[in-house]
């Protein structure tokens, strides 16, 4: 890979690692913070869910889990991000990142059930964190040319051989 090449693919993976380690160490930093947060999302879906019981039982098991799905969920993008950057297992790092950032889409910008009025900047920040995904999708389908980690070179994901 020539070395203009080289600079993109680092920025790129650079700017996606940015935002998940910043994101990581600010939930880190303000840990009651997060665990309310948490909460809140967790008890805002479950006021919100009324026809679905086995949807409101699964969000009532949740609850007292906050502090676990916080550490989680620093785990999957501190150690998503650091893979990532690093261009150290790519692939497993955009996994763990697709691991956090897809229910977390989901979970934090439900534009559909809001007024037209309201929905629009949270359905604008719903499509960029779609685009987030796209992007890790591409890394997580050819990994990084520059990488130090073999199982990219045979061209498995972290989960097995191929799609």
């Amino acid at each position: 890979m020539g070395n203009v090449k080289k600079f993109f693919a680092f920025l790129g993976r650079f700017c996606i690692s940015a935002v998940f380690l910043y994101l990581g160490s600010i939930q880190i930093l303000d840990w009651q913070g997060s665990e309310t947060n948490i909460t809140n999302l967790i008890c805002d879906w479950h006021a919100s869910i009324n026809d679905f019981p086995t949807i409101e039982t699964f969000l009532e098991v949740l609850l007292p889990l906050n502090t676990f799905i916080l550490i989680l969920a620093i785990l999957f993008k501190v150690v998503g991000a650091l893979l990532i950057l690093f261009s150290y297992h790519t692939r497993l790092g955009a996994f763990l990142l697709l691991v956090y950032l897809v229910p977390t889409t989901i979970f934090s910008y439900r534009f559909w059930g809001l007024e037209p009025s309201l929905a629009e900047p949270v359905f604008l920040s719903f499509v960029n964190h779609i685009a987030i995904i796209g992007g890790i999708l591409t890394l997580l389908a050819f990994g990084s040319e520059d990488t130090l980690s073999k199982d990219e070179d045979r061209g498995e994901l972290p989960f097995g051989k191929g799609l």
